[in-house]
């Protein structure tokens, strides 16, 4: 069993002695930041980190994106998606997965809009007509959070191999899901 423990660090902001390879985007916080060289390790110990447990007894999670109410989405490689509020977990749906070598239920990025269609993405390892393949789907959570469908499989058939089947999933600041 894994505990799903959050580690919190620093981001880098603007600071009036802005270092390469900062960018400068003022929508961050300003904190601090060690600007460190390409291949370069930076000096131990410069970064404070706390970590808070926020989940335990799962399995093998595999991702994890915050609903814009703070609670988390989290999957779990061998199918489960579920909800974390105030520190209890909830499973919220079971996704049918293909659990050979390094597949199974590996992405998850919320919806921009997700206040409004309660949409969310996830990339998995499926069987297909005796294949392996990975799929990426849009699935629904439910207006009491205690349940989610999937609305439709929006990319499919994409090569799936016994190691390194990647999966993450993200949604970038052009609100594009990557």
């Amino acid at each position: 069993h894994f505990l799903l423990p959050l580690l919190f660090g620093c981001r880098c902001g603007p600071t009036d002695d802005t270092s390469p390879g900062e960018t400068g985007d003022t929508d961050l916080p300003p904190f601090e930041c060690t600007y460190v060289e390409e291949n370069a390790h930076g000096t131990s110990g410069t970064v404070d980190i706390g970590v808070e447990v926020v989940a335990e007894n799962l399995m093998t999670p595999g991702a994890i994106d915050w609903l814009p109410n703070g609670e988390i989405l989290l999957s779990e490689r061998d199918g489960v998606l579920s909800r974390v509020a105030g520190g209890i977990v909830t499973q919220v749906g079971t996704v049918s997965i293909s659990s050979g070598g390094e597949g199974g239920l590996l992405g998850l990025a919320i919806d921009p809009d997700f206040a409004s269609n309660r949409f969310f993405y996830i990339y998995y390892t499926a069987r297909d007509g005796g294949q392996t393949v990975n799929r990426v789907a849009r699935w629904s959570l439910s207006e009491d959070g205690s349940s989610a469908t999937e609305v439709a499989i929006i990319v499919d058939q994409i090569e799936a191999r016994q190691y390194h089947n990647g999966g993450r999933l993200r949604v970038g600041p052009d609100d594009k899901l990557y």
